[in-house]
């Protein structure tokens, strides 16, 4: 074979047969029933343990593989509520449209042996619900409204007085794919679920959370961050096969950082300056909470316990593991991979890290296909939703032979069962790979996932080090709550919904605390006349809030205005400038206009034999500075940071050798936000010795930024695109060269505060 000396390990991880556990109390007769139908005569060890728990009412967080059937483990303690009360209510949230229309048919499934009057109601309330069914959905919820973050955003809770029905009557919250509400979307929907247990409260309702999660390190602390809910992480709290996680990472890094105080504390150091004085070789050390990182909203009392189940009880067939780190490039590796596939009739699915990419190797494959072309196709994010929907019944269905996606179908989507799984450069993290490795196999048979290493960092330690991949830990997820300018915007929409009283717990968290502050001095919450209440100036702030982006969404069009695409606002600037080449459904678009006033973009057809790359410059300000350590022998701080990018133009290339064919100069408006990041100083020894050596100082600088931006993910569950860089030979504000690493999200994502606790580890792995 050709691949035989590209291939660097490959390693068989065997089948696994299925453990079984009765219910400590028996199920219902129609219950059972249902699980007979489907040749169930026990549940797997880790579906009846959560079913046990939920049924007691208990919050739980269950974190297990791919296909170990963690559907039944909510669906089975709705439809026994529902026999016992069939007044109320389940609401389940999907951070995606498809999961959703999956889920329904599941959950009909279930009970269609039952008789039509008997059976519960389920239906789905999201953007492609047409008016008339929403009123209907209103006035008479179903049994299980099942929806995403957006409409419980925008359109249950700003509306709730004409959702009482469902709101005082639920008893369950499922959370499924819990593990994607990290980041800048964690970072909302710890805002909004907040707003929704305070608008349940309001109508007498305590409902129980159900989180489903893909293998994280840390689910409990996850489940518990967003929710506010207390965590019981002790006992059950385990990561990947059997490995103990003995402390959640909130824990891990106050541990650290009180023993990195403790031990500035032994040393003296000069007196600092003032906070926002920074001088060479002398810095304030800032740190408003003690020695602590709160990770979750403080001041809050303490509330029932989440219990986490890691432990799965599933079958699972035999699976291969290959790394291959090919001669020529992971796209045509993966090609020549997917033609032996298709030739061979397995079923397979391709996952590339971005959407050009996603678009490049579709277009190629189909060009090389011969007989497969009309069985292959693209899907990622930026489709519509009926070009989605075609194409997962299509691959359901086995007209599609091959699927090649980014993340868009990591998710539980049911696309039927794969064969193979084609990996075009690691996904980023343990857990990522797992999870895109799961789609395969999921009918017990033999199936395999082969990982095309890329030049990326990661890419190139694992195949170098593939024990390392198969002995680490899954990465924890990192979700910050206190992030002030999302606070922000929901402290105002809570506002909205029911007057805030002043001494609400949730608004004594850190940043709930910064964020009212300046809403207030902008008049958009308004204090009642004895000072107990808050109020918002605006009705319905809700719809100024995008869960998902930086900002809001422009459509892409072509010449006709037919809607072709879409882009989040940041990226536009970035993807969808005039002159970008802009890549859709194995065909080549040319951008002419960019209107960020009617927040459209305007593309016109062109076969083209080049692509674009922008160029920009950045600049940070060290507005604050919260806590420092050493690492490695050089000072190592934690702040807050100005950072502003201003794109100056975009350089063309050809497809073919990536030759550099001319530089177009761009005016865009400067992108500036205030985030979280830490940094470090390049001592002078360091850069005396480099150039010493006649080696190039800036250009080495540069390398560890980008060196350390890519290994960051193994030790925070992170893309690295949600981090920024900046490595500068002189910064003002230091007094010397400094390497920055931020937080890509506003605010700060929390990303970079749990790297700085491990620091050491962060620079020795670099």
């Amino acid at each position: 074979s050709p691949f035989g000396r590209q291939v660097t390990h490959h390693r068989a991880l065997p089948a696994r047969e299925a453990a079984h556990a009765p219910n400590r109390r028996p199920w219902p007769k129609a219950v059972r029933d249902i699980l007979a139908r489907n040749g169930i005569d026990d549940l797997y060890t880790h579906q009846a343990r959560a079913t046990d728990l939920i049924r007691a009412g208990r919050h739980v967080v269950v974190a297990t593989p791919t296909a170990s059937g963690k559907t039944y483990v909510y669906n089975l303690p709705v439809l026994e509520r529902f026999l016992s009360d069939p007044d109320a209510r389940a609401l389940y949230l999907f951070p995606l449209k498809a999961l959703a229309q999956d889920q329904l048919s599941t959950f009909n499934g279930l009970t269609a042996a039952w008789p039509a009057d008997a059976r519960p109601r389920a239906a789905i309330y999201d953007g492609d619900t047409t008016d008339h069914f929403r009123r209907k959905i209103r006035q008479n919820p179903p049994t299980v409204l099942l929806t995403n973050p957006e409409m419980l955003h925008l359109a249950i809770l700003p509306h709730h007085q004409q959702w009482t029905s469902l709101l005082a009557s639920l008893a369950y919250i499922v959370v499924d794919e819990v593990h994607t509400y990290r980041g800048v979307l964690g970072a909302h929907m710890a805002q909004v679920f907040r707003r929704l247990l305070r608008v349940c409260a309001r109508y007498g309702a305590h409902p129980t959370f159900v989180f489903c999660s893909a293998t994280v390190g840390n689910p409990g602390e996850l489940a518990a961050n967003l929710t506010g809910l207390g965590g019981d992480f002790g006992e059950e709290n385990t990561a990947g096969e059997g490995t103990l996680l003995r402390q959640p990472l909130g824990e891990r890094n106050a541990r650290i950082l009180r023993m990195a105080s403790a031990e500035r504390k032994r040393s003296p150091s000069p007196a600092p300056p003032s906070p926002k004085t920074f001088q060479q070789g002398s810095y304030p050390t800032k740190w408003g909470q003690g020695d602590t990182v709160p990770l979750r909203g403080a001041g809050q009392s303490p509330a029932p316990a989440i219990q986490v189940i890691t432990e799965s009880g599933a079958p699972q067939g035999l699976r291969h593991f290959v790394f291959v780190n090919p001669d020529d490039s992971p796209s045509t590796a993966a090609i020549q991979l997917l033609r032996a596939a298709l030739a061979r009739d397995l079923r397979t699915i391709v996952y590339c890290q971005s959407r050009r990419m996603t678009e490049l190797i579709s277009m190629w494959a189909a060009e090389k296909a011969g007989p497969y072309r009309d069985r292959i196709s693209a899907y990622r994010a930026g489709f519509l939703p009926e070009e989605r929907r075609d194409i997962e019944a299509r691959m359901a269905g086995g007209d599609l032979l091959a699927v090649i996606s980014t993340s868009a179908l990591e998710l539980g989507i049911d696309i039927g069962g794969l064969d193979l799984c084609i990996l075009v450069g690691y996904p980023g993290t343990v857990m990522s790979t797992l999870q895109r490795g799961g789609r395969v196999g999921r009918a017990q048979q033999e199936s395999a996932v082969i990982l095309i290493a890329g030049e990326d960092a990661l890419d190139q330690y694992f195949v170098r080090h593939p024990n390392e991949f198969f002995e680490r830990p899954a990465e924890h997820a990192v979700v910050n709550p206190d992030n002030p300018v999302i606070a922000k915007r929901h402290i105002e929409c809570a506002a909205a919904e029911l007057p805030l009283p002043a001494d609400e717990p949730w608004l004594t968290a850190p940043g709930a605390a910064t964020a009212l502050a300046e809403l207030e001095s902008e008049g958009l919450v308004l204090r009642s006349a004895d000072g107990g209440t808050l109020l918002a100036a605006r009705k319905r702030p809700h719809r100024h809030v995008d869960l998902r982006g930086s900002g809001s969404t422009f459509t892409i069009e072509d010449g006709d205005g037919t809607i072709i695409g879409s882009v989040d606002g940041h990226r536009a600037y970035r993807e969808t400038h005039p002159g970008a080449v802009y890549l859709h459904r194995g065909r080549s678009w040319v951008i002419t206009r960019l209107d960020p006033g009617a927040q459209k973009v305007v593309a016109e057809q062109a076969r083209v034999s080049w692509f674009t790359r922008v160029r920009a410059n950045k600049t940070t300000e060290i507005l604050d500075i919260h806590d420092q350590c050493v690492a490695c022998g050089t000072r190592v701080f934690l702040g807050k940071l100005r950072v502003t990018e201003t794109i100056t133009g975009y350089e063309k290339r050809s497809v073919s050798g990536q030759r550099l064919l001319s530089v177009v100069p761009l005016d865009a408006p400067p992108f500036v936000f205030e985030t979280e990041g830490l940094w470090f100083e390049i001592p002078d020894a360091a850069r005396i010795a480099t150039e010493n050596e006649l080696l190039h100082f800036m250009g080495a600088i540069h390398a560890l930024e980008h060196a350390a931006i890519g290994i960051l993910p193994l030790l925070v569950m992170t893309d690295r695109n949600d981090l920024g860089g900046i490595s500068t030979p002189m910064h003002a504000q230091v007094g010397r060269p400094a390497v920055f690493i931020y937080d890509g999200l506003p605010g700060g994502a929390g990303l970079t505060r749990a790297a700085f606790a491990d620091a050491d580890a962060l620079f020795r792995a670099t």
